[in-house]
């Protein structure tokens, strides 16, 4: 429940049109009264969205800083992990019919009781809490709420001095005023090493000074986990290896809820194709990462066992896949092929993507349809189909690991259920 304070400091602050002054570089921190410092963003400059960003210490900060130095324009996966990526809280503003109706019945209740007429685009404010892996989702407790009131407050100081320099100064041309002002409150845009201001309550007035911004992180440290079940381990090292199997560890866009009571949380998995035959081996996922990753790869090796296959070589797709697989491949004498390209497994993810953005699920990589002629089933279903089509002579010719792979996807649910019938019926023929 959003209280009547921030409502009243979200309309303040929208008032003040803060975003006409200030772009999103240039940034401002604050003071937070329990310690922390937070690093504002205002947004709305460009016109498409308008907001003020709470990034929360130097692990929010870092946040930030990745989303402003993607320059290239990313991969629809790798641009969306980027944008879930950021750790902040917002206030945002938005349309009716995009809030939910007891959010919105809740801004409106508050705007009669004082007063304030809820007209234009984007008259809704909204309270939103980004946590790097999970849907953004509505502000978790009392002292969130209180951290983002901190934040409005600050702003609202900002847009005091920079209205009160502009009053006392306004004999000057307004571009060049502006920019004046800015420079002597401390707004010199983000710069490495550089300093930006920092606002600290006292006393109820603001104090103004200068801090640096956080030093970039040292590289990314990827999870690396070790794979425990010593039967696991033997089973596969003493398997028969062949091939070269590209991999990747990848986030996925559609969300999962683990429980009722927490955000829903954007689920890692791990995908796999085998090289030569271009053939897809089942997914492994958890909800946490990296939190859940001894378990990933637990579920990896497992499936690896289960199926009887064992790559002798992975080309992981980038450098967080190489991590991944680093230990378990020393583990298990498997090669390590980093460098190498993954065609077979980019074709096989938009292919996956486009379906699972269809059904927007996990776990169901096929349309379940009945309908052989349906032109909007996946290349794999396709090429499965063009499979059993050929014949069972065709299917004589596979290596015995694929057609360990074709029986292994068999009442998954991951395939339509009229080629699953077909699949099982040429398999159970071919044992004849």
């Amino acid at each position: 429940m959003i209280s009547d304070r921030l409502y009243e400091l979200a309309f303040k602050y929208k008032n003040s049109k803060l975003w006409k002054k200030l772009s999103d570089s240039d940034v401002f921190a604050v003071k937070l009264s329990d310690g922390e410092t937070g690093y504002c963003c205002v947004m709305g400059m460009g016109g498409d969205y308008t907001a003020l960003a709470l990034y929360l210490g130097a692990e929010g900060w870092n946040s930030y800083r990745i989303m402003a130095e993607t320059e290239q324009e990313p991969e629809f996966l790798e641009m969306h992990e980027i944008f879930q990526s950021q750790d902040c809280l917002h206030c945002s503003f938005e349309g009716r019919e995009e809030l939910l109706p007891e959010d919105a019945d809740a801004v409106r209740d508050y705007a009669r009781r004082n007063g304030i007429a809820l007209r234009g685009r984007n008259a809704y404010p909204n309270f939103t809490r980004f946590r790097p892996g999970y849907l953004p989702w509505d502000l978790s407790d009392e002292a969130e709420a209180d951290r983002m009131a901190q934040a409005l407050e600050a702003a609202l100081e900002v847009a005091r001095r920079i209205e009160e320099m502009e009053t006392r100064r306004n004999e000057a041309p307004v571009r060049l005023l502006l920019r004046a002002s800015m420079k002597e409150l401390g707004f010199n845009g983000i710069q490495e090493g550089g300093s930006i201001p920092l606002l600290e309550a006292k006393r109820g007035k603001y104090r103004w000074s200068l801090t640096q911004l956080p030093p970039p992180p040292p590289a990314a440290e990827y999870a690396r986990p070790r794979l425990a079940n010593e039967i696991l381990l033997e089973r596969i090292r003493r398997g028969q290896k062949t091939g070269t199997w590209e991999c990747a560890v990848t986030r996925m866009p559609f969300p999962v809820q683990i429980d009722d009571n927490s955000a829903p949380c954007l689920p890692v998995i791990v995908l796999m194709a085998e090289k030569e035959s271009g053939f897809a081996l089942p997914p492994s996922s958890v909800g946490r990462y990296p939190e859940d990753a001894d378990k990933l790869l637990d579920d990896i090796a497992s499936s690896m066992v289960k199926q009887g296959s064992f790559p002798k070589a992975m080309a992981p797709r980038d450098r967080r896949t190489a991590a991944f697989f680093e230990e378990f491949c020393s583990q298990t004498g498997i090669s390590l092929a980093e460098g190498e390209d993954t065609p077979t497994l980019d074709y096989i993810q938009e292919d996956m993507m486009r379906h699972l953005s269809r059904k927007a699920t996990m776990g169901q990589l096929f349309d379940d349809d009945d309908d052989d002629d349906n032109d909007d089933d996946g290349e794999m279903a396709h090429m499965l189909r063009a499979l059993l089509t050929a014949g069972p002579d065709k299917l004589k010719e596979l290596p015995a690991p694929l057609l360990r792979n074709l029986s292994n996807m068999l009442d998954t649910g991951i395939l339509p259920s009229s080629l699953e019938r077909d699949l099982k019926k040429t398999l159970r023929d071919l044992k004849q």
